[in-house]
């Protein structure tokens, strides 16, 4: 049988959680990051498509692939908008396996050493 100390903890426990969760929506939704990733993917995405493009893949299917790894890389560095191009590759080298991991179609496109 419950107590009354038992159920006013669970009754409080009942009124923090949907607080928690209104809070960790509220975060999500105003993540000014999350806006930067999905500008920063929209403005290089078609950098990202042409070779593709140009090798025969279709245009959708080369977005996917773009989008996707520009993603991944935003998720290990978050920084990736101060990078130059070297250190952008240098990054991309060093994570390669992790992406292709995450997006199995880059696979076919990128060299294997």
């Amino acid at each position: 049988m419950r107590t009354k100390q038992t159920s006013k903890k669970i009754s409080e426990s009942i009124l923090v959680l949907p607080l928690l969760l209104l809070l960790i929506f509220f975060v999500q939704c105003n993540n000014p990051n999350k806006k930067t990733i999905e500008e920063y993917v929209e403005s290089n995405i078609d950098y990202c498509m042409s070779p593709l493009i140009d090798k025969g893949v279709d245009s959708l299917q080369a977005r996917s692939i773009c989008k996707c790894c520009l993603e991944e890389m935003f998720k290990i560095e978050p920084n990736l908008l101060k990078l130059n191009n070297e250190e952008w590759n240098q990054l991309f080298e060093s994570h390669k396996e992790k992406i292709i991991d995450n997006c199995p179609e880059l696979k076919e496109f990128v060299k294997s050493e």
